[in-house]
């Protein structure tokens, strides 16, 4: 029974790993094609989406933490 949760928890955090890098990559690829915004609204939008990207970078960066503390 632990080696299963031990492996399913492995591969849950993999995943998630998988799916934040490509995010980032995501991420990355837009911000260098879409260019310099130009009004105050894009300057906004913008903004909100660097500080969402913020937040769940820093949260996914607690949870890696939490998941090596645990494991070690």
């Amino acid at each position: 029974m632990n080696s299963a949760r031990l492996n399913l928890s492995k591969f849950a955090f993999w995943s998630i790993c998988t799916v934040a890098f490509c995010w980032a990559a995501g991420t990355i690829i837009f911000e260098i094609s879409s260019g310099i915004p130009k009004t105050r609204e894009e300057w906004a939008h913008r903004a909100m989406g660097w500080f969402v990207q913020f937040v769940l970078i820093r949260t996914f960066q607690k949870g890696v933490r939490r998941y090596y503390a645990a494991v070690a």
